[in-house]
């Protein structure tokens, strides 16, 4: 008897680990619409509005106010008109609450780089916002 309770025990164990009947992954909220800007984003380093900056800095520091804002895409935007250069986010040099620092290639001597992003907010919401951030503006050398 205690026999046969076991391996009734140990069957309905392993059914219930088997994951049969799982759920379907979960959907993200649909759009709300409208953009909220991120006012507390800045630059850190180099600072907001910097000249003379090393072209080959490999990396840019910010702030941030809203939580999404990490997962953003950030891209510094050169004032000539050229490409956009892409800040790596997968290349993250460090993480600290409401701060990142961001990985950056070599960059073009004498230009003027406006950094900037834009995230999806899906926290505590039940529709997602568009979260803009204008972190600023510095010079190379």
């Amino acid at each position: 008897m205690r026999l046969a309770v076991l391996a009734s025990l140990g069957f309905v164990v392993l059914a219930a680990c088997s994951g049969g009947g799982g759920t379907a992954p979960s959907q993200p909220p649909p759009a709300c619409g409208g953009t909220v800007v991120d006012t507390q984003a800045k630059l850190v380093s180099p600072a907001p509005g910097a000249t003379g900056v090393s072209p080959s800095i490999g990396a840019i520091t910010f702030t941030y106010g809203n939580p999404a804002t990490p997962t953003a895409s950030f891209t510094l935007f050169p004032g000539d008109g050229s490409a956009a250069v892409p800040a790596n986010a997968t290349g993250t040099v460090t993480i600290v609450p409401g701060q990142w620092t961001l990985l950056i290639p070599a960059l073009k001597p004498a230009t003027t780089y406006r950094v900037s992003g834009a995230t999806f907010d899906y926290a505590h919401l039940a529709c997602y916002t568009t979260v803009a951030a204008d972190l600023g503006s510095f010079t190379t050398r």
